[in-house]
Parts: structure tokens; sequence; C-alpha cells
């Protein structure tokens, strides 16, 4: 049964460390499951731990974004930059 610890420890901000990978966060700015506030949270938690990120809001995109638009095009550059830069 989902309890406030098990949301807290299922939340990848509370094992944010110096230890953590590169992360990417791409997240759509009308995005009605993951609010906004969320992902800002997180890259904090990777900035103040040094854990290098990227965090791009994706402006008028849902959480699931629509590719067939520019979205696709700017999110897989993304994507191909971060995967290139850490892998």
């Amino acid at each position: 049964m989902p309890t406030p610890r098990r949301f807290k420890e299922a939340s990848p901000i509370t094992h944010v460390s110096q230890l953590s990978p590169p992360t990417i966060l791409l997240q759509g700015t009308i995005d009605a499951v993951v609010p906004m506030s969320q992902s800002g949270k997180l890259a904090k938690a990777l900035e103040a731990n040094n854990v290098p990120y990227i965090y791009v809001p994706f402006e008028g995109q849902c959480h699931a974004f629509d590719y067939f638009n520019d979205t696709t095009v700017r999110s897989l550059y993304l994507i191909e930059k971060f995967l290139g830069e850490y892998l």
C-alpha cells in the first residue's frame, strides 16, 4: 500500500548524492503528471552535489511529448549530445 515513506523512497531526489550519474531532465511546461517544481528541485539537488545535468523545459508540451513537431528534433539532439558527452 502506498505510504508517504514509500513515495519518498521511490523519488529520485531522495537518492541524489555526489555519486549520482549525470542526468538529463526533459519536461513539458504543461506536464499534468509531474509538476515542473519537482524537476526544478531535482536539478537543484544535482547541482548542489556537483552532478552534471541538463534540464530543459519544453514550452507548451505535456508529459508525453508530441513527437510530430520540432520537439522531436530538439529532444533527440539533446539526448544525443548528452550521451556523447557522458557515455
